[in-house]
């Protein structure tokens, strides 16, 4: 399970924005691309967490996604 969703990434940048960081020409973000900065970042915040709990947290707190927004964009 993701710590966030390209959906709430589009909350915080502009869907023309992420197309263009996401995409060589177009107005449609790629998803694929989204979904493996998404799983980078988590797996990042992961590797912090897993001295400490067991991950994938199952219920993260609003903070955890808040980091998987910002380290995916």
């Amino acid at each position: 399970m993701a710590y966030c969703s390209q959906t709430d990434i589009q909350k915080l940048i502009p869907t023309q924005e992420l197309a263009e960081l996401t995409t060589e020409s177009g107005s449609t973000p790629d998803a694929a691309v989204v979904s493996e900065a998404i799983a980078k970042a988590d797996a990042e915040i992961d590797s912090y967490l897993g001295i400490i709990y067991a991950v994938p947290l199952s219920v993260p707190p609003a903070r955890i996604k808040a980091l998987s927004e910002d380290i995916s964009i």
